[in-house]
């Protein structure tokens, strides 16, 4: 191959390469569109939100009527197994008030040396986990109703940040476990997702899922899963938790797979 063909190979490459990143940043743009276009339909808290509820969203000082959606911005650290290392990233996430719905974008290292963009949301019903290295090359996609689920489970434990949506959400279902504990549930393709929000103090300082899927090589399986929250801090107005550390309990025991702290949070629509 001459030097001519050789520059034309590789202009033709960068060309692609700029064009399939384009249309990642545009696909995750539409994503977050579309959920600040579906606007809170109720015009008023839902009347039988179990007390602990309630007071947590009180304490969170939300006087005015939700926006559509929060928007959250986070530094944080991620990994796929015990054995990786720790990654950066930084990261921008949607979390819808009056359905549920979020949109989370995040740029770093991710499971590789090399820049990774992963878009992660849940959306008119669907789940989508996908990953781009260097936002162009394909590295991995995920869907289907037990992917589905998997994200609503996020959803429904991520409340702690969109206190609002508790009230204002009219697709949760809550049943009180005890004076510390409540049930939150909802419906997805992939059958119901059900999560245990546990208050100390107030604050909501952990959530459990029986069974979140996880996905182990080709294959997707049922795991228990545990978020926990902390550092309670008033940000633009709003006390909600500042750190949070996510992860399965495995057969050795936890693994945490994502901590990190909420950088700036502002309402939206």
């Amino acid at each position: 191959m001459n030097t001519s063909s050789v520059f034309l190979c590789a202009a033709a490459t960068l060309l692609a390469h700029f064009a399939a990143a384009r249309a990642f940043v545009r696909k995750v743009e539409h994503l977050k569109s579309k959920l600040l276009s579906i606007p809170v339909q109720a015009a008023s808290p839902a009347p039988h939100t179990p007390r602990l509820v309630r007071d947590f969203v009180e304490r969170a000082g939300l006087t005015e009527a939700p926006g559509t959606a929060l928007r959250l911005c986070q530094r944080a650290q991620m990994r796929f197994n015990p054995a990786d290392s720790w990654r950066p990233l930084q990261a921008e996430q949607l979390i819808a008030i009056g359905h549920s719905a979020f949109v989370w974008f995040a740029r770093g290292r991710i499971g590789s040396p090399l820049n990774t963009q992963v878009v992660d949301a849940y959306l008119d019903g669907h789940g989508i986990l996908e990953a781009r290295l260097l936002g162009s090359l394909p590295v991995a996609r995920f869907a289907g109703p037990e992917i589905a689920r998997a994200e609503l489970i996020r959803y429904l434990a991520e409340l702690a940040w969109a206190p609002e949506a508790m009230i204002y959400n009219r697709g949760l279902h809550w049943r009180e476990l005890d004076a510390s504990a409540v049930e939150v549930s909802a419906q997805s393709e992939g059958g119901t997702a059900r999560v245990r929000l546990f208050f100390e103090d107030g604050d909501l300082i952990r959530a459990e899922a029986a069974g979140r899927p996880r996905i182990e090589g080709r294959s997707t399986v049922s795991r228990p899963w545990i978020g926990r929250f902390s550092d309670y801090r008033i940000l633009n107005g709003r006390r909600i938790p500042l750190q949070a550390e996510v992860g399965w309990v495995l057969d050795d025991g936890f693994f945490a797979a994502w901590r990190g702290e909420v950088s700036a949070v502002e309402s939206l629509g």
